[in-house]
C-alpha cells in the first residue's frame, strides 16, 4: 500500500505557500493546511491548492459540542479538503456528529472527506497527562483507547506518533489510518 507523505504548509500566507510550492510545480503533493494558514486565508487556500492538483489535509482539530461540530463539518465538506480532523477527547457522540456533518455536506457525486481524530497532541507527555489533564492512565493506553473510540465512532483513522501506530493498527485494523507527524 502506498503511504503518502503529507507536507505541512505551516506558513502565514498564500504568498509564502506559493513560494514554497514553486519548485514542485506540476507534481501533485499531499499537503496539510493548519489553523495558522486557514485562519489567515480561509477556504480559498484549499481551493487554490486543489486547483494546483494537490490533496489537502485540513488540520483544524475540531472539538466542541456535537451539533456545533456537525454543522462545522457540513460546511468543511464543501470546502474540498480530502482529510479533516477532530479531537477524540470530544467523545463518541461528537465524532459521530462529525461524520454526519461530512455526509450531509459532501456534494452529490463527490467523495466524503476522510476524518481522523487527534488522540493526544504531540506536546502532551506523561507529566502533563497526569498532572494537568488529570488522566491517570499511561499515555499509550489513552492513545489506544481514543483510537478504538474513533474507530467505533466511524472515523477513518487517527493522528498518532510513529511509536503508537503499530499498536493502533493492531487494535483497529490495517485499513485504519495512522497519520504520524514528524515529531514525538
Amino acid at each position: 500500500m502506498h503511504t503518502p507523505f503529507i507536507v505541512a504548509l505551516d506558513f502565514p500566507s498564500k504568498q509564502e505557500v506559493e513560494r514554497f510550492l514553486r519548485p514542485f510545480a506540476g507534481t501533485p503533493l499531499f499537503v496539510k493546511v493548519g489553523m495558522e494558514l486557514y485562519y489567515q486565508e480561509g477556504p480559498a487556500i484549499v481551493a487554490f491548492l486543489k486547483e494546483q492538483g494537490h490533496a489537502v489535509f485540513l488540520d483544524l482539530k475540531l472539538h466542541d459540542i456535537p451539533n456545533t461540530v456537525k454543522q462545522a463539518m457540513k460546511g468543511l465538506a464543501r470546502v474540498g479538503a480530502d482529510l479533516v480532523n477532530v479531537h477524540a477527547a470530544g467523545g463518541r457522540r461528537m465524532m459521530e456528529a462529525a461524520i454526519e456533518g461530512l455526509d450531509a455536506g459532501t456534494p452529490s457525486g463527490a467523495a466524503r472527506p476522510r476524518c481522523i481524530a487527534v488522540t493526544q497532541l504531540t506536546s502532551t507527555d506523561e507529566r502533563m497527562l497526569h498532572e494537568e489533564l488529570w488522566i491517570s492512565r499511561p499515555l499509550v493506553e489513552t492513545v489506544a483507547h481514543y483510537a478504538a473510540l474513533a474507530n467505533e465512532s466511524g472515523l477513518d483513522g487517527v493522528v498518532c506518533s510513529a511509536y503508537e501506530a503499530p499498536l493502533i493498527k493492531e487494535r483497529c485494523g490495517a485499513s485504519f489510518l495512522a497519520v504520524t507527524p514528524g515529531i514525538r
